[in-house]
């Protein structure tokens, strides 16, 4: 009887699983360092943003933004980097901004290394 309890338990608890959909990047033709230019490009235009450095992974991209703006504008100005980004590539899924200038120095460093 226990025997049947635990199957049915573990039958109850594989078919309560939710469906799983693939998120695949083969519909993406760039590499990664094509679409950190197209957003590099697109960031450009953002009134605000005088340099950036972009880092794009599968369906992730890191800004870093390199601007003179502080307090209030400069949270307006990470959100309007994150829709430019997002307009700019239509795969991502996730997009981190920062302005520290520290981390975006090392991420320009990381750039070159690999260039």
């Amino acid at each position: 009887m226990k025997k049947y309890v635990v199957f049915l338990l573990c039958f109850l608890l594989c078919g309560c699983a939710g469906q799983q959909t693939a998120t695949s990047l083969a519909a993406v033709t760039e590499n990664p360092k094509e679409r950190a230019q197209q957003i590099q490009k697109a960031l450009m235009e953002v009134p605000g943003v005088t340099d950036s450095a972009v880092v794009v992974a599968g369906h992730t991209a890191i800004i870093g933004l390199r601007t003179k703006e502080t307090g209030t504008a400069l949270g307006r100005l990470i959100q309007e980097a994150e829709t430019a980004a997002r307009g700019a590539d239509k795969h991502l899924q996730m997009v981190s901004v920062t302005a520290n200038e520290a981390i975006v120095e090392r991420m320009e460093q990381t750039a070159q290394e690999g260039a």
